[in-house]
């Protein structure tokens, strides 16, 4: 018994002495694990807590979705708004969709991210030229012909999103957040460092465009006319296949590609641009026709759009070419013949396109689709070669597209800042708005027949996409659904490129009362317009050829403001009116390091005005106001006041003046994450 004791006393020390030695070598490896369990459990707060969900639903009108509320129309919304809320949101200034989606982007307003208008001046090689405000692509080096061959090693280009500022998504993934972004517009190239990310608005076709068609008719009066937008090539059937007639020339069609780096520069541009060839068969007794490209073969009916067909361009045979892909619309078959091919949108993996793969994500989880900012065919209906319905039936499938993808992201939870971008709400009611508005003067009874109810059905539409959304959010999670800006009509357009030439501001060349942004004599200029709502003083030191003295700006300013302001519409549809409803001055609004670009006064059309489409380009013309009847009927570029967004919150908010920018630092504070020192928003409120 005794030695039994011993034994047990002496296993009992031995355990001791082990349990002493286990805690000197193991317990400063508990404490080291134990504190990266505890940096795991902080980074996986940040990306597995309660998750916001951000819908974009460009356009949607603050007043319009309130009356369709009270109608019992949007129960979803209608419920979002009950128990979280629904609060106007001030657009920016001007109210355009790049510049508001900019100015949520990065909680600043234009003088911070850069970003003015759709269109900016590009000053270079000692003059000026209207260019894209969103991006540029620029060239350099190389140029020397390859040895044996006539291609030439290409020139270095690179192409640089112009939108300044760090993205909302960039200062949360900093922060350690998860987050994935669908389509945000004024996001080509798609911002690195900021998760997985989609670009959207401004994102080109392949051609480096923002979307130029194709159209094939044999319809005499299509060949006699020219478009803009597209390309209306003549066509003729012979022996059942498609023609292009080209002069007395035919041949098969083709579809347009990028310019060829490797093509020498001295070469003419029509030679330097790739192509890819295809064949069309038609079979008039059945009104149908077989599209053959590049070994994939679709049968299309009168009426029917057919599925994304890969299409490649080849740069060097057999060694190098650049993937698009390109969908058919059979228009018609018998009598005459009418195919629409697609702007060649850019495929899946096209560099800036994404970030983080996720453009090959949603190719493998929802197959092809629309990859062009703006992918409603607005150009197509705006040359009268698509009816009502087909523009609404294309419509409708780039809005597939958008409501899938929201679907997919919102059921997967595979990140903490969820953004969805759908643009369909704007574009056709850009394009819709006469069809319910007896008072327009493009207003047409048969075309509004079949229409008047579009606008007010997709609003419905995108009330139960909402609820599907909802239906995933768990306890903690938060949801917004908002607007850049709403919508007012279009009756009449303001040339103000003729404006300031009537009133003797600017001068073209040869003492012509019209002409383009080239034929401006800027010797004898004072004031310029490009843009929408964008007006620049030919100022010295700035521009190229400049003559305003800097000591004349401020009274030369006051001049335009005032008699802008005093302006009248002489017609008889709104006699009298004021056409322009606010001037703002840039330094007045703006704020930041690039106010010294911004346009030197910017306008707020009242409602049923807005800018024609030549004053956009700088083009002058013979009438300074008229009756809008072709285009858009639809718009927005009016004072931020008149055209207010929406944002609907299960957070209760308060109302008080909340703008874009304010949602920024919202959705910031939400993560517990503090704005940028640029950042001009504040944390809108909680309500009661």
């Amino acid at each position: 018994m005794k030695r039994r004791i011993t034994s047990r006393k002496r296993m009992t020390s031995r355990i001791k002495r082990k349990s002493r030695i286990t805690r000197r070598i193991w317990l400063p490896l508990l404490v080291v694990v134990a504190a990266v369990g505890g940096c795991g459990e902080r980074k996986a707060s940040r990306e597995s807590g309660p998750r916001v969900v951000v819908i974009g639903i460009d356009g949607m009108d603050f007043r319009m979705a309130g009356r369709l509320m009270r109608d019992g129309r949007l129960p979803n919304l209608s419920k979002l708004a009950a128990e979280g809320s629904f609060i106007p949101i001030q657009s920016s200034m001007p109210p355009l969709s790049p510049v508001a989606w900019s100015n949520f982007i990065t909680g600043m307003n234009p003088g911070g991210h850069g970003v003015f208008d759709f269109v900016r001046r590009e000053i270079s090689n000692g003059g000026m030229t209207p260019a894209d405000a969103l991006s540029r692509t620029t060239e350099s080096g190389g140029g020397r012909r390859i040895p044996f061959t006539h291609y030439v090693w290409p020139t270095a280009s690179k192409t640089e999103l112009l939108r300044d500022g760090k993205a909302l998504w960039q200062v949360l993934e900093s922060a350690g957040i998860k987050t994935t972004v669908y389509k945000m517009p004024a996001n080509f190239p798609a911002a690195p460092g900021g998760g997985r990310s989609l670009s959207g608005m401004g994102t080109p076709d392949i051609e480096g465009s923002y979307g130029t068609f194709t159209y094939f008719s044999d319809r005499l009066a299509d060949a006699h006319r020219t478009i803009t937008g597209g390309r209306l090539l003549k066509a003729r059937i012979s022996d059942g296949a498609l023609r292009v007639l080209e002069g007395k020339r035919e041949a098969g069609p083709t579809l347009d590609g990028p310019m060829n780096p490797f093509a020498a520069k001295s070469e003419p541009e029509e030679q330097r641009r790739t192509k890819a060839a295809f064949d069309v068969f038609v079979d008039r007794q059945s009104r149908s026709a077989v599209v053959h490209l590049q070994g994939r073969e679709i049968l299309l009916r009168e009426g029917e759009w057919g599925e994304w067909l890969p299409v490649e361009f080849e740069l060097v045979p057999h060694l190098k070419s650049v993937s698009g892909q390109v969908r058919f619309y059979l228009a018609e078959a018998s009598p005459g013949f009418r195919l629409y091919a697609s702007p060649v949108n850019l495929a899946p993996g096209a560099a800036g396109l994404a970030t983080g793969g996720f453009d090959r994500y949603l190719e493998q989880s929802l197959g092809p689709y629309f990859t062009k900012g703006m992918s409603e065919e607005t150009k197509a209906i705006a040359q009268g070669l698509f009816t009502a319905d087909e523009y609404v039936g294309q419509s409708e499938r780039v809005l597939k597209d958008s409501l899938d993808a929201m679907d997919l992201l919102t059921e997967r939870r595979e990140s903490r800042f969820l953004f969805v971008y759908i643009s369909t709400l704007d574009l056709n009611s850009h394009v819709l708005w006469k069809d319910q508005d007896p008072a327009h003067p493009a207003y047409d009874k048969n075309e509004a027949a079949a229409h008047a109810r579009d606008i007010e059905d997709l609003y419905v539409r995108l009330d139960g996409a909402v609820g599907k959304a909802r239906a995933t959010m768990k306890p903690g999670d938060i949801l917004y659904v908002m607007s850049d800006h709403g919508f007012v009509p279009m009756y009449r357009e303001f040339n103000l490129v003729s404006w300031l030439e009537r009133e003797g501001y600017l001068f073209f060349n040869g003492g012509a009362a019209t002409g383009s942004f080239s034929d401006i004599d800027w010797h004898r200029t004072r004031a310029y317009g490009i843009g929408f709502q964008s007006l620049y003083l030919n100022l010295q030191g700035r521009e190229p050829n400049g003559i305003v003295q800097p000591a004349e700006r401020p009274a030369l300013l006051k001049e335009l403001r005032e008699k802008l302001l005093a302006y009248r519409d002489s017609g008889q549809r709104l006699h009298n009116h004021p056409v322009i409803y606010s001037v703002y001055r840039a330094e007045e609004i703006y704020s930041g390091p690039h106010v010294a670009q911004s346009p030197d006064l910017i306008l707020g059309y009242a409602i049923g005005y807005g800018p024609s489409d030549d004053a956009v380009l700088g083009v002058g013309t013979n009438e300074v106001l008229a009756d809008h009847l072709r285009g858009f009927s639809g718009h927005h570029t009016t004072d931020p006041v008149a055209v207010p967004g929406v944002l609907f919150s299960t957070k209760k908010l308060t109302a008080d003046g909340a703008r874009l920018e304010d949602v920024t630092v919202t959705v910031l504070e939400d993560f517990g994450v503090s704005p940028l020192s640029g950042m001009i928003g504040r944390a809108i409120q909680h309500g009661r």
